[in-house]
């Protein structure tokens, strides 16, 4: 009779896990069947870290403005989610800073060491304002923040880890696209203006795209089930905005000689 196959094993990225396998002895004739259920306690690192997985990435909203710089999505926005972070303002001098500014177990801003397939993202002009140079949210896949111990490899931090994977083709075509639509006629306007009777300034925003990832297919020449894989994204980002209104209060002569 065929064995029964063995229980599937979750991996996750820069995760160390063991499967340890014990065969009983016996001669030809007898059927060795190795059964192994997936460890749940990490025995072979001393690093402490919580893995934010691609469904909530794409389940939960993203933030935007998260960088205090522009309104596209932050693929940092569920970096919160893990304790020892800290961030969205309370670590900066204003409370739009967001990820841009955050500290992970105590450790400097700018001090985390950020990875993209295992490469450092460190930047000579603004360390790891991982933002400013992502890839697009629907290029990513799942993410690590390792919060403690870190082991030996990683020597760019003074507190955290974040290490992030890029999505990679499949044997199945699949893709996805999205807009995120602003626009003023769809705003309020703000007390200021109103109370000035000043109209909505423009603020029309469009940020769009999509990603397609599968095997490589040549009809009659070749095909990479199996074999060979591709995956792309775009993402394009249009910001057309007004300015506000400003108004202010002047002195009046008698102010301005002395006569308050």
């Amino acid at each position: 009779m065929p064995s029964p196959p063995l229980t599937s094993i979750q991996l996750d990225q820069h995760t160390v896990s063991a499967l340890n396998i014990t065969l009983q002895p016996g001669d030809v004739k007898e059927e060795v069947t190795v059964l192994s259920d997936a460890p749940t306690i990490q025995t072979e690192s001393s690093d402490v870290g919580t893995v934010v997985g691609d469904k909530q990435i794409h389940d939960l909203p993203l933030a935007l403005n998260s960088t205090g710089q522009s309104f596209v999505r932050s693929p940092e926005t569920f970096i919160f989610l893990v304790p020892g972070t800290v961030g969205q303002g309370t670590v900066g001098d204003h409370g739009s800073a967001g990820v841009f500014e955050t500290k992970l177990s105590g450790g400097q801003n700018f001090g985390s060491e950020i990875l993209l397939d295992g490469a450092s993202v460190q930047r000579s002009d603004s360390g790891t304002a991982f933002d400013q140079t992502a890839p697009s949210v629907e290029a990513l896949t799942e993410f690590k923040v390792t919060t403690a111990t870190p082991t030996a490899q990683y020597g760019h931090t003074s507190g955290g880890v974040e290490s992030f994977t890029t999505k990679s083709g499949n044997n199945g075509y699949h893709g996805s696209v999205f807009e995120l639509f602003r626009n003023e006629v769809l705003d309020a306007n703000s007390w200021t203006n109103n109370f000035f009777g000043d109209p909505k300034p423009r603020d029309r925003q469009n940020d769009f795209g999509g990603a397609l990832g599968g095997p490589v297919r040549i009809p009659h020449l070749y095909n990479g089930k199996d074999k060979t894989f591709f995956f792309f994204s775009w993402e394009q980002y249009r910001n057309r905005r007004g300015l506000s209104n400003s108004v202010q209060t002047l002195p009046t002569a008698a102010e301005r000689s002395g006569d308050f």
